[in-house]
């Protein structure tokens, strides 16, 4: 039924496209022979008796054109959907339309594409520098990352990953860095606020090399967005000056998914008063590249509207 539905609306927008031609040809036969019956009737004392019949049926004619007319043209813009006003299933089943496709490649084709529906409105990175030691090649950070992922879709539910991965550069006496907070809640649906929670801490020993959440899908009601925090740190390492800028870095974060745009504050808290100096990449389609140098209390914030695709990362490297 769905399948007949779909079809039948999909011909009518084809059919609504391909004649509006049609439409506007009887437009003109409507007026043309409303010209023709008040240009009859009008002169009807000069014409024939013959004519008078010519007149009544012109006129009967008139009638019935523009009564079935306009009920046809009202019907056809009823029956009319907009691709975006479809089932999700019937949008989906419109791309696979193979003639081999199977309803089950169709259900498992909706199943998976609802896990891509979603995009980063936003993202912002926040990095503290607690620590730093040159001569014991160390470094600890606190970084924060709140994303506002958006549902594409306003009349499905859609299902979003919650998990992460996190690996530390650096273990000191076994310890990598620890997840102190990790909290996903939909902003625009009260009734679901709270997600995931996770507020307890979470020591990155070296036993299990890094951090790494379950794989656990949370939904996303319709047309909502969700606020995704995460809060962590870590202990790192200085990066040979000569290679620092070709080398895979042990700083990464992954942008996921698609990102609109994309805010970086990073500060210098550490109880030193030497400044410290770092490269800030993007790694993308638009790669761009920063050297900072942070002074003590020293807050700097980059604002990217570069749009990230969800292999980007952003990369931090710490030269010495």
């Amino acid at each position: 039924m769905k399948r007949a539905l779909s079809t039948f609306s999909l011909k009518n927008r084809v059919i609504f496209k391909r004649f509006r031609a049609v439409i506007i040809g009887y437009l003109v036969l409507v007026i043309f022979i409303t010209l023709l019956t008040a240009y009859l009737g009008y002169s009807g004392s000069q014409l024939l008796h013959d004519q008078g019949f010519t007149i009544s049926f012109l006129a009967s004619f008139l009638e019935d054109l523009i009564f079935f007319g306009l009920l046809g043209i009202i019907t056809l813009y009823v029956s009319v959907r907009k691709p975006e006003e479809e089932e999700f299933e019937l949008r989906i089943r419109s791309l696979a339309n193979g003639r081999r496709v199977i309803k089950g490649a169709q259900d498992h084709l909706s199943s998976e594409v609802k896990k891509i529906m979603t995009f980063n409105e936003s993202m912002t990175i926040e990095i503290k520098i607690k620590s730093f030691s040159k001569e014991d090649n160390l470094l600890s950070l606190a970084t924060k990352q709140t994303k506002h992922i958006t549902n594409m879709c306003r009349d499905v539910k859609n299902r979003l990953n919650s998990k992460v991965k996190i690996e530390p550069g650096k273990f000191v006496d076994g310890i990598g860095g620890e997840v102190t907070y990790f909290e996903v809640k939909d902003i625009r649906n009260p009734r679901n606020n709270k997600l995931y929670v996770r507020d307890e801490t979470v020591k990155i020993t070296e036993s299990i090399g890094a951090y790494e959440s379950p794989d656990q899908y949370l939904e996303i009601s319709e047309d909502s967005t969700v606020e995704w925090i995460l809060a962590y740190e870590l202990f790192g390492e200085f990066s040979p000056r000569e290679s620092a800028k070709i080398r895979s870095n042990w700083y990464d974060i992954n942008a996921n998914r698609y990102t609109k745009s994309c805010k970086i504050i990073i500060s210098h808290e550490a109880p030193t008063d030497e400044p410290i100096e770092l490269w800030l990449k993007h790694r993308g389609a638009k790669p761009w590249y920063r050297e900072i140098r942070l002074k003590k209390g020293e807050v700097k914030k980059f604002t990217r509207s570069v749009h990230f695709r969800p292999n980007d990362s952003i990369s931090l490297y710490f030269p010495i």
